[in-house]
């Protein structure tokens, strides 16, 4: 079974090979309760990703972000896959 750093991990790969400005929030408290793993300026647009894997769900501080977030015009998505989540980010970069 995959665990979530290691998707989190080919993400950042796949981010960094197209060269989009990422911050990565590793959960150790200091980013704030429920902030996304992943976020991004793509083409100007905020974007950030909450990976999950299994049958991970999202925490209710987490939904509270990805409220905020949708609420200001910024994109939020949470992925299961590294192709859900590569499908989600090529949509975004031509600006579907």
């Amino acid at each position: 079974m995959i665990h979530e750093r290691d998707l989190q991990s080919k993400c950042l790969k796949w981010l960094r090979d197209r060269d989009i400005y990422t911050i990565n929030t590793h959960g150790d408290g200091w980013g704030g309760k429920g902030t996304p793993d992943l976020t991004m300026c793509v083409n100007g647009r905020f974007v950030c990703a909450e990976l999950k894997v299994g049958a991970g769900e999202m925490s209710s501080a987490q939904k509270l972000h990805r409220v905020w977030i949708e609420r200001n015009g910024g994109i939020f998505f949470s992925p299961y896959t590294l192709g859900e989540f590569i499908e989600k980010m090529e949509g975004i970069i031509k600006n579907e």
